[in-house]
């Protein structure tokens, strides 16, 4: 004669393999999650989370990562052949934290990373002319203020 609790193992099992399968499956979706999608003339750009870190994805192939603190601060779409995609990120050193970093995307569907750059004065102002992207940093502290413009192939500091 069959011991009454067999009848239920079978079925126990199938819902604990089920558990485990959701929970399996819920695992790997934290560990990458989409929180950003930008259209830039290159194609699309993705800012995603992964474990503790960031990263900018591009043709299904990072690109940049950044710290969990990372952001996409601006979208800039100036009169010209190119995206520029602004970063902000906390990776410089503990008395002036604050680094920025340009991605330029063109339409032949290439991007480029021009040098990273920063100031402790966090919030820039930020102007758009034809070509020509400009943020300008205020006086920080002792620190003068500073001026960096990217004219969609390089980035200058001019003052």
């Amino acid at each position: 004669m069959n011991h009454p609790s067999k009848k239920y193992i079978a079925p126990l099992i199938g819902l604990l393999f089920v558990i485990v399968c959701l929970g399996l499956s819920s695992r790997v979706d934290a560990k990458e999650t989409t929180l950003a999608e930008i259209s830039t003339k290159a194609g699309r750009v993705l800012l995603i989370q992964r474990d503790s870190e960031k990263a900018i994805v591009f043709k299904d192939q990072t690109i940049y990562t950044g710290t969990n603190e990372m952001k996409i601060y601006h979208f800039f779409r100036p009169r010209t052949t190119y995206d520029a995609i602004l970063l902000r990120d906390f990776k410089g050193p503990i008395y002036c934290p604050v680094t920025y970093q340009f991605i330029i995307f063109k339409p032949d569907q290439t991007f480029s990373l021009p040098e990273p750059f920063g100031h402790c004065s966090d919030k820039p102002d930020m102007t758009i002319k034809d070509t020509t992207i400009t943020i300008r940093f205020k006086p920080f502290a002792e620190l003068p203020g500073a001026v960096y413009v990217f004219d969609g192939n390089s980035l200058q500091k001019t003052e």
